[in-house]
């Protein structure tokens, strides 16, 4: 009896968990199917200007809104070997998906023609919580503490 209950617990959890990354992948699809959005971007000299950040091969961010509510964010960061691109994607205001992707951009004995995707990693977040991750890499990096710094960094933007 105990292990027809244990297995029926695992059966909902795997359902509903399953239903929860739909829902997060179907959110994600929509934004990004969306061609219209205001877009505000923070070239590389506001983070070497305001926040003492200085990459080998600069920074960027981009927020994407949609009827005055922030949908997307985009920030590249270039550093000697590698360039970095991550989306955040927001749903209701909260993070809800992020895509990170990495581009080798030399070799060993000079700059690759075209960058090359060396890693790709997926986390899906409910309630400000990954729930899944796929990819290569472990998480090393706060999401939503860097999401709520990028919003910090529009707002100042935004002001100048």
């Amino acid at each position: 009896m105990k292990k027809i209950i244990l297995l029926t617990i695992i059966l909902i959890s795997t359902i509903i968990s399953a239903q929860e990354l739909s829902l997060i992948k179907k959110a994600v699809s929509e934004i990004n199917k969306e061609k219209v959005y205001s877009v505000i971007e923070i070239p590389n000299d506001y983070f070497v200007d305001e926040k003492n950040e200085v990459l080998d091969n600069g920074q960027s961010l981009e927020a994407y809104y949609k009827n005055n509510k922030l949908k997307k964010i985009v920030h590249f960061a270039g550093i000697s070997y590698q360039n970095i691109t991550t989306e955040y994607y927001i749903d209701k205001n909260r993070l809800i998906f992020v895509l990170e992707k990495k581009y080798l951009t030399q070799g060993e004995n000079a700059s690759l023609n075209m960058p090359k995707l060396i890693s790709e990693n997926r986390y899906y977040f409910k309630n400000d919580v990954i729930i899944k991750t796929i990819g290569q890499e472990k998480v090393d990096q706060d999401y939503i503490k860097t999401v709520k710094s990028f919003l910090n960094d529009l707002k100042k933007f935004k002001k100048n």
